[in-house]
């Protein structure tokens, strides 16, 4: 004669074993087994899983639903002595699932399901449930499930628990913060050797040649008068280095000394200032553009990347990264002006380090022209689903094809170079970006990154 299982006993034992399910998650009523067989049937209550969280939508399933019909297992298997169930029972192979919707006003769903066990710790076997009208709506065929065990690291490989904080509840004064927030400023000691480098560099360039303004472009009048009066200013430093040196043959090679006494010699930031120092005669004639001295040897992708500036910026960017992507791992993100990458290649690896490569639904990769793309393509081709677009924030996104909604925003290091920024009221490009009141963007899911930067040569 089938025994009726005591349900408020039985969640209690689970709760005992680690399994802990909540009101919501304790649907079966009317559970009933055969002593003799290791099979049993239930009721699920139906009636508090048909509303989606998401206004409007509908579940086909609830998965609070599904989860009760696979409470059944462990009950069949004991012939209702539940109380003999020590160690937690879980899911590990399922070779075929069916699900349909179920009929209407379908408040209690019937449930049935046989087991087998497979040596002392592994069960099979399969679960049915039916609507109102006896169909079928869900059917699970193949169903195997281990015992979980002191060593589950190599026997449930499926099963891992990792605690995060959520970034979402993090607040500003919340101590968790100082671990992920953006430092504005890297290491003094090189910040001070980088400004010392370029006051000392400044004198020597005017000494050399463009005191004159001869034949100046147009657009660097005003930098070429405030670069004269920093020489004025820093002049001293000039006199004080002739004092001890005998003077170079060539401009470029006093630039180098300058530069190997500078204490910051062997990093990207000096190598960049010293070239940019020697080409400046040509950049003020309008000969060559600042940005063409920078990308010379990839020193623009490596500023981005090794910068005294960026390293600091980077890791933390790293960090938020991780956090994001372990409260979702399936954002849909737009970077805004993505350049060379650098900050890309932070996101990636801290989307990669909170869920397994890929962690996010799509990237988009963006920049005003297609110029990086090519370098880009090839630097992050071992992440899927990236797609690369051009995209001006200063004129209409949705007549450039941004028509779609993203869950995150990002923009490093973008806003300096715009000659407009959007504002709040400024509907007609990316809205309010640093607030995230976008057309593209689902909610408040913005990273915006600004740097400090000594003025030689843009």
């Amino acid at each position: 004669m089938p025994l009726r299982v005591p349900l408020k006993s039985y969640y209690k034992t689970l709760e005992r074993v680690g399994y802990g399910y909540g009101p919501k998650f304790q649907l079966l009523n009317e559970v009933r087994v055969r002593p003799s067989l290791s099979a049993c049937s239930a009721k699920i209550d139906m009636t508090s899983t048909a509303q989606s969280p998401v206004p409007g939508q509908r579940y086909l399933l609830h998965p609070a639903m599904m989860d009760a019909a696979l409470q059944t297992p462990a009950l069949a298997n004991r012939s209702g002595y539940f109380q003999e169930i020590d160690t937690l029972l879980l899911p590990s192979k399922m070779k075929r699932i069916s699900i349909r919707m179920p009929a209407e006003n379908t408040d209690v769903a019937s449930c049935t399901t046989n087991t087998s066990p497979v040596g002392f710790s592994r069960i099979q076997g399969s679960v049915e449930c039916y609507d109102s009208l006896s169909r079928p709506f869900f059917v699970v065929e193949g169903l195997q499930m281990d015992r979980a065990t002191s060593d589950d690291n190599t026997t449930l490989p499926w099963l891992r628990l990792t605690w995060k904080p959520d970034i979402g509840d993090i607040s500003s004064s919340d101590p968790m913060l100082s671990s992920i927030k953006i430092q504005s400023l890297p290491a003094e000691k090189k910040l001070v050797n980088l400004e010392n480098l370029v006051k000392e560099l400044i004198p020597l360039i005017v000494e050399n040649g463009i005191e004159k303004g001869k034949d100046l472009a147009p657009h660097l009048l005003s930098y070429h008068s405030w670069f004269l009066d920093q020489a004025e200013l820093h002049k001293d430093l000039l006199a004080a280095r002739h004092k001890q040196q005998n003077g170079f043959a060539t401009v470029q090679d006093a630039i180098m000394n300058v530069v190997a006494n500078s204490g910051i010699s062997q990093t990207v930031d000096a190598s960049i200032v010293s070239q940019l120092a020697i080409n400046m005669s040509r950049i003020f004639r309008g000969e060559v553009e600042a940005l063409a001295v920078w990308l010379e040897n990839d020193l623009l992708y490596r500023f981005y990347e090794e910068s005294i500036f960026t390293t600091s910026m980077n890791q933390k960017l790293l960090s938020v990264a991780e956090l994001l992507a372990h409260k979702n791992p399936n954002m849909k993100i737009l970077e805004i002006g993505a350049g060379t990458g650098g900050a890309t290649t932070e996101l990636l690896r801290g989307f990669s380090k909170a869920g397994g490569k890929n962690a996010y639904q799509s990237f988009t990769f963006t920049d005003i022209s297609a110029g990086f793309f090519d370098k880009a393509k090839k630097k992050f081709a071992q992440w899927d689903r990236i797609e690369f677009k051009t995209l001006d924030v200063e004129k209409d996104i949705a007549e450039q094809g941004f028509t779609e909604k993203y869950d995150l925003v990002v923009a490093a290091n973008v806003s300096f170079r715009c000659r407009k920024v959007p504002s709040d009221t400024d509907r007609s490009t990316l809205g309010s970006t640093r607030h995230c009141r976008s057309p593209i963007c689902h909610e408040e899911h913005s990273i915006f990154v600004a740097r400090r930067w000594i003025p030689l040569g843009w």
